[in-house]
C-alpha cells in the first residue's frame, strides 16, 4: 500500500498510474523546456530582424535626403526657365 500526501491509502495499481502520470508530466516539462529554448532562438531572430529594420530606417533617411536634394534642384529649375522666358 502507498500513502498519498493526504494520508489516504491507495492500491498498488493506482500507485503505478500515479508513477506513469508523473513520468508523463516530466516528459511534458522537458518538452516545454525545449519549446522555451526554441522561443529564445526565435527572440534572437527577432532581434536580428530589428537590426535589419534599423538599417532599412537609415536607408530611408538617406533616401529622404536625396529627395530633399532633388526637390531643391526642381525648385531651382523653374526659376531658370522663368528668366529665360522673360529675358
Amino acid at each position: 500500500m502507498l500513502t498519498t500526501l493526504n494520508g489516504s491509502n491507495i492500491s498498488s495499481d493506482e500507485g503505478i498510474v500515479d508513477r506513469v502520470s508523473r513520468r508523463r508530466q516530466e516528459a511534458e516539462g522537458r518538452r516545454q523546456e525545449a519549446g522555451g529554448r526554441r522561443q529564445e532562438v526565435g527572440g534572437r531572430r527577432q532581434e536580428v530582424g530589428g537590426r535589419r529594420q534599423e538599417a532599412e530606417g537609415r536607408r530611408q533617411k538617406a533616401g529622404g535626403r536625396r529627395q530633399e536634394a532633388e526637390g531643391r534642384r526642381q525648385e531651382a529649375v523653374p526659376m531658370k526657365n522663368f528668366f529665360h522666358h522673360h529675358a
